[in-house]
């Protein structure tokens, strides 16, 4: 590729002002990239309530329905962390998804956010929630799949535990700073590289070969960018992960529980809707990219969990999903 861009015909060789002004503009394109990649990335985390209001919560006030012995483990799993709880709010998200943003140094107050799920706590709440496969067929809830459904839909409050104790974890240890040193740091090496690459050749090039050997070095950072980000991701989640594992017993036996719940329910899903056999693997794991790239397989992540019990708090190594 490199080669073919050196071949193009130098039709219009640049002059010395000419690189000047062209170096200037990348570095303008770089400042602007650069801003705009840590404003992306630190935003959220700057005004969680906002960003968790747009993107991820059931309703602007659904910190309002959380049920009161949330708020109580909460405040217990704040204790345990030595976080202040007055600094951590909490809320339902509107999919079965757990996130968090916020940073307890900045003003405005973190946001743990709750599966949609965890708003029912009785067979009777699923059954009369209006939930439906993605095709829009109804679930018959005294179908084995109903039955399924309402055995990992709902959590109970060890699980509730491990999932706090969890995104407590990313805000307490910062973890979206390390995301975007990662992505700002990648960033502007790689408008280094693509700077320094048509000096090094020593030979006047063309216009069209200037251009183009900057930008296929621009280029190779996308993938660069991809393959050093997702083991980056992966770690962060087996840490907090860990870290909520580490806060007591119950956490533990709740992040080995809800695990399991959630591999249970993704055979289920493989099973009975249309995109099941692309979306899920046989033992539960998400086999979409976005998901793959961002967490590791939940299979293991119930390995990691269960040695953790084991080593900690004498738990059987049980070989079962």
């Amino acid at each position: 590729m490199f080669i073919f861009l050196l071949l193009i015909p130098n039709v219009i060789v640049m002059t010395t002002r000419q690189i000047e002004l062209f170096q200037r503009s990348l570095k303008i394109i770089a400042g602007i990239g650069t801003t705009s990649l840590f404003c992306l990335n630190v935003g959220p985390h700057l005004f969680p309530k906002q960003s968790v209001d747009l993107v991820h919560s059931l309703s602007p006030s659904s910190s309002r329905h959380v049920d009161p012995r949330y708020k109580n483990i909460l405040k217990e799993t704040c204790k345990l962390m030595d976080i202040d709880v007055n600094k951590v709010d909490l809320t339902h998200s509107k999919t079965l998804n757990t996130v968090s943003a916020g940073c307890l140094l900045f003003p405005n107050k973190a946001v743990v956010v709750l599966p949609r799920n965890a708003l029912y706590t009785h067979p009777n709440h699923l059954i009369h929630a209006g939930i439906h496969f993605n095709n829009n067929k109804p679930v018959d809830w005294n179908s084995k799949t109903g039955d399924v459904l309402k055995e990992t839909l709902i959590l109970n409050d060890d699980e509730i535990k491990f999932l706090i104790g969890h995104e407590l974890s990313h805000i307490k240890d910062m973890h979206f700073l390390a995301i975007t040193a990662h992505g700002v740091g990648l960033f502007y090496m790689f408008y280094k590289l693509g700077t320094f690459g048509p000096r090094l050749l020593r030979k006047p090039l063309g216009l069209a070969s200037h251009i183009g050997l900057t930008m296929a070095v621009w280029l190779l950072g996308a993938p660069v960018y991809y393959m050093s980000k997702r083991p980056l991701a992966h770690y962060m989640e087996f840490s907090a992960d860990e870290t909520s594992a580490k806060l007591g017993e119950y956490y533990c036996s709740g992040g080995i529980s809800y695990t399991r719940k959630k591999l249970k329910l993704n055979r289920v899903l493989r099973a009975t809707t249309e995109d099941g056999l692309e979306t899920y693997s046989k033992l539960g794991n998400h086999k979409k990219m976005a998901n793959m790239f961002s967490h590791p397989k939940r299979t293991e992540r119930l390995k990691k969990l269960k040695e953790i019990n084991v080593s900690l708090y004498g738990g059987l190594e049980s070989q079962v999903l």
